[in-house]
């Protein structure tokens, strides 16, 4: 009789665990907003035109950055290239994360999920002017590049740094 009650007390659990999932996940949309604003830049280079296509297949266009624009959540990685004459195109594919759980982006994949608010697209010239433009602009860009490491670094060492007790 224990065994019974204690197989049916986990299925019970189970079917709740599942329920407060998907309810999660359907209400994110209607309390967290289903769109988002994000800014688009290409240092060193203004009014690129850039297009945006989400990974469920939603669509955008920057006409010239810098700007901003509203884009769809929870679409899947995003491809964006943005292109201006003399210049190479610039290609990103950025990823959503979890909306307020950082800790969900390595536990599940659930619940409400948005795009980093402000997204820099390098675009490299295809001719430099002089010699000493071109390494101001590999300075500028390494100096940026070094920053988003360390920024990405300490997010992920607050995200495995066990909770205080």
């Amino acid at each position: 009789m224990k065994s019974d009650n204690l197989k049916f007390s986990k299925a019970l659990i189970g079917i709740y665990l599942l329920l407060i999932n998907f309810s999660y996940g359907c209400a994110s949309a209607f309390w967290f907003g289903a769109t988002q604003e994000i800014f688009i830049d290409t240092p060193l280079v203004k009014g690129a035109s850039c297009r945006l296509t989400g990974g469920g297949g939603s669509r955008y266009l920057l006409a010239a950055t810098p700007g901003n624009m509203t884009v769809k959540k929870s679409d899947g990685p995003m491809a964006v290239v943005c292109e201006k004459e003399d210049y190479e195109r610039g290609v990103l594919i950025v990823q959503e994360r979890s909306e307020y759980f950082p800790h969900a982006n390595r536990i599940a994949k659930t619940g409400p999920r948005r795009y980093p608010s402000t997204i820099v697209v390098w675009m490299k010239p295809n001719k430099f002017a002089s010699k000493a433009e071109e390494e101001k602009w590999h300075a500028t860009k390494k100096s940026y590049d070094d920053a988003i490491i360390k920024k990405e670094n300490e997010r992920i060492e607050r995200a495995i740094k066990p909770p205080a007790e």
